[in-house]
């Protein structure tokens, strides 16, 4: 015999556990979409950053230096700490790319220009600019002088 021989099926009891199931999928619904959603404003704001920085590193020319010396420091942090903690590496590359997300989004809410902001980060993590004859405005000056 079993559960339902001794429990007759109860009309409420059924109508609930119908009404969870539909919440159960409508959730899972809300998360794919709410994911889907989510990644598409990391891509924009990716591409955000793209575009700032091709136009940011005309004016900054060690800016692809000192980003790519922050990025290999900030890897170093981050596989450390999921060593530390007995969590995969491969993880390292996802929390990279949220730092940068973060750091871009952080930007746009402030109203700046996420390379600029990225730029600051970079000197405040140990990164010297290397400034051809001034400070980085007066080097963009040049710059802008020597492309008439």
């Amino acid at each position: 015999m079993t559960d339902q021989d001794y429990y007759p099926q109860d009309p409420q009891v059924e109508a609930l556990k119908a009404e969870l199931t539909g919440l159960k999928s409508d959730l899972g619904n809300l998360i794919g979409t709410t994911r889907q959603a989510q990644q598409a404003e990391i891509q924009e704001l990716g591409r955000k950053l793209t575009a700032s920085e091709r136009e940011f590193v005309r004016t900054t020319p060690d800016y692809e230096q000192a980003a790519s010396g922050w990025k290999g420091k900030r890897m170093d942090e981050i596989r450390a700490s999921l060593k530390a903690s007995g969590q995969p590496e491969k993880l390292a590359e996802q929390i990279l790319a949220g730092d940068i997300a973060r750091l871009a989004a952080r930007a746009e809410i402030s109203g700046r220009d996420p390379a600029e902001v990225a730029y600051e980060v970079f000197e405040q993590s140990g990164h010297r600019s290397v400034h051809l004859d001034g400070p980085r405005s007066e080097v963009g000056e040049v710059l802008k002088e020597l492309r008439k």
